[in-house]
């Protein structure tokens, strides 16, 4: 929500502009919120898309609050002297409405990686060939990804001289 109301709105942007964002305003009507909320509905039931909202409005209401709080200057992140961050990295404390992961790490489902039991390039006793070395006089096929497409309709005479 707040990354969109950024990218939605220039002036919605700069990092203090989170003490000024309209949030309880009809100005702050946000498309992808609308656009998940309309998800919820079709792919879920009615309940789902209740609970969108209900997200969204909490959301909302304690933005405000933060904005309304007494001797307090609101920014997204990293503020300065008397500044209070809305966005809360993991590592400050315990997960709020506002705690937003910055690494990949934090936010991506781990992989699980399935090898196989049989791979003969797991097995340090398997024989490879050698890797030919610049003086022999083998010629060295060319690969497919080497020929040239323009090229196909020509033949070569190895005897020409």
């Amino acid at each position: 929500m707040v990354a969109e109301a950024r990218h939605t709105n220039a002036a919605w942007n700069p990092k203090g502009a989170a003490q000024t964002v309209p949030v309880n305003q009809p100005a702050f009507q946000l498309d992808r919120c609308c656009a998940l909320r309309r998800r919820a509905d079709l792919v879920a039931n009615p309940a789902a898309a209740a609970e969108v909202d209900q997200l969204v409005a909490t959301r909302r209401d304690k933005w405000s609050k933060q904005q309304k709080a007494p001797g307090v200057t609101l920014t997204y992140s990293r503020g300065r002297g008397d500044a209070i961050d809305l966005l809360q990295s993991p590592d400050s404390g315990p997960w709020t409405e506002f705690t937003v992961p910055n690494s990949l790490r934090e936010v991506e489902v781990g992989a699980n990686l399935l090898l196989r039991e049989d791979d003969p390039s797991d097995d340090p006793t398997a024989e490879y060939p050698d890797p030919p070395t610049e003086e022999s006089d083998e010629e060295t096929p060319l690969a497919a990804e080497d020929a040239d497409a323009a090229d196909g309709d020509v033949i070569i005479d190895e005897d020409a001289p």
